[in-house]
């Protein structure tokens, strides 16, 4: 996002000069400016506990009415900015509504139109059924057995009223090589089934190694089942079949040790994770972690390489998002999760061994931690886009 900020106001900087009484957006019309401004010193990094914006004239009040509608524009995409940067890349405040962070790690479950296999050309009967199948892990390594489960629906997907019965029920799985097994399913509460006889359907498969010796990639089962067509529609019986795709790799490419360490770095506090790499390259990592009251903290990226003689990644936990959280410790690993990036061989990703939790840090006191903002090579680069976009600005007025 920042970057398409960053390109916008190159474009409408650069530009024929709009007309001054054409208003910004949240504005009302400004006042004509001056046919020439002078050039502005360059922008120093905040270094300060609070983020202000840079002032262009006597007085922040000032500042609008002497600015144009264009550089307002870089204005407001300076100060966002700056907002955004007062944690670095690697090390990120999160809330419980980041979704997609937190819960990346779980395949969704989307109610899906159901697919018939077969049926009669002349039945024109509106069928409102749909499905969800869905396993409990996007990735399975050698020996791991993956939960799948099936429901078909009409009505609310939410409500257990809902649900359907189905027929003739059998997975398959596929792989580059063909059809590898068959799996039956289960409605009894066993084989991975949570209730027995509420017609969810369920089974849990191990792929055979035997057959998938050194592959990696994309997998799927297919469930074939028959259904009935409501209120006695027809054919009585419809055959229909519902898909899961996830990987497989006979092996890992990194584990972790469940062995942790920590210590203060410049106002910040460092998790350093044991980790076994079985193969050399360059990796992505990503740590969740919670407050001592168990609400979401920060996420905490590693990227970069890591060969097999290495037994540590870090995971920095900013100073300033600690010293806002102002709870203290002890803070709380969620999960570790991440891959290995494969740059020339299919699949593109091979995911490590994830871990879940095992880790609670010391209780520091907020005073521990550092309230100055990142500062970095990439945020001085930025910082020079916006003062030369500007001073490109400043010569064609």
């Amino acid at each position: 996002m920042v970057g398409g900020l960053l390109l916008y106001g190159l474009h409408v900087w650069t530009q024929d000069p709009l007309p001054v009484d054409t208003p910004s957006v949240g504005q009302a019309p400004a006042t004509p400016a001056p046919e020439a401004n002078a050039p502005v010193a360059p922008a120093k990094v905040v270094e300060t506990e609070t983020i202000q914006p840079r002032h262009f004239g006597p007085t922040a009040k000032d500042q609008s009415s002497q600015r144009s509608p264009r550089q307002r524009v870089l204005d407001a995409d300076r100060r966002q900015y700056l907002e955004w940067a007062q944690y670095p890349p690697d090390s990120r405040p999160m809330t419980d509504k980041q979704v997609d962070i937190l819960k990346a790690h779980i395949p969704p479950a989307i109610p899906m139109p159901l697919n018939p296999g077969t049926f009669e050309a002349t039945d024109a009967q509106h069928d409102p059924t749909i499905f969800v199948f869905v396993g409990d892990k996007n990735m399975v390594s050698e020996g791991q057995a993956i939960t799948l489960r099936l429901k078909v629906m009409r009505g609310d997907p939410q409500q257990a009223q809902s649900r359907i019965a189905v027929h003739k029920l059998k997975g398959i799985l596929y792989a580059g090589k063909g059809a590898l097994a068959e799996y039956a399913f289960y409605d009894d509460g066993t084989h991975g089934d949570a209730v027995a006889g509420d017609w969810e359907y369920s089974t849990q498969a191990i792929l055979p190694a035997d057959k998938l010796a050194d592959f990696a990639g994309s997998v799927f089962v297919s469930a074939h089942f028959t259904y009935a067509l409501p209120d006695g529609g027809q054919p009585a019986e419809r055959k229909a079949h519902a898909r899961y795709s996830f990987q497989y790799q006979s092996a890992i490419p990194l584990q972790f040790t469940g062995r942790f360490r920590e210590n203060m770095v410049d106002g910040s506090l460092v998790v350093q994770a044991g980790i076994q790499v079985a193969q050399s390259g360059d990796y992505f990592l990503r740590a969740l972690f919670e407050d001592k009251d168990g609400e979401p903290l920060l996420y905490a990226d590693f990227e970069g390489r890591l060969h097999q003689r290495q037994r540590e990644v870090p995971f920095t936990l900013f100073g300033r998002i600690l010293k806002q959280n102002a709870k203290g410790g002890p803070y709380k690993l969620m999960r570790i999760t991440g891959h290995l990036r494969q740059h020339k061989t299919m699949p593109p990703k091979l995911f490590v061994a994830p871990i879940e939790g095992g880790y609670t840090t010391r209780p520091h006191a907020v005073t521990a931690f550092s309230d100055t903002v990142w500062n970095g090579p990439e945020k001085t680069r930025r910082m020079a886009m916006f003062d030369n976009i500007e001073a490109i600005g400043n010569k064609q007025q």
